[in-house]
């Protein structure tokens, strides 16, 4: 499915709902009426407003921001164990700066991406 088939905060809040059940995902955590995963996705979907409301004109940087979203959030809990509390959420806090962060990296992306395309169509019109 296309990013331009469903709403960018519905497919934002969806991948940060599959990063944050693949951090915390656990047998004995995240089974049972112990779970309620109400939390993890009025979080996500906070955190897919904010990417929202931030959202450039280029759908390529917004694809590529989900992108980074998700490797910084996994990047987040399993480089530090002691946050990894899925009734805490400790990402909550640090949004402004996920968001901030991750479009700074997507917009690298595609300025990087086209730069290559670019050289390599320059390269292909040099050998003809």
């Amino acid at each position: 499915m296309s990013l331009q088939a469903i709403d960018f905060r519905d497919y934002a809040a969806s991948r940060i709902v599959k990063t944050l059940l693949a951090v915390f995902f656990n047998r004995n955590t995240l089974f049972g009426a112990q779970f309620s995963p109400d939390r993890m996705i009025a979080s996500a979907y906070r955190f897919a407003q904010q990417l929202e409301e931030n959202r450039k004109p280029d759908e390529l940087v917004n694809y590529f921001v989900i992108e980074a979203i998700e490797g910084m959030l996994f990047g987040f809990y399993e480089n530090h164990p002691q946050n990894k509390d899925w009734t805490a959420l400790i990402h909550a806090g640090k949004i402004p700066l996920f968001v901030k962060d991750a479009y700074r990296i997507a917009e690298k992306m595609v300025a990087k991406s086209r730069q290559s395309r670019e050289m390599a169509r320059h390269e292909h019109s040099d050998q003809n």
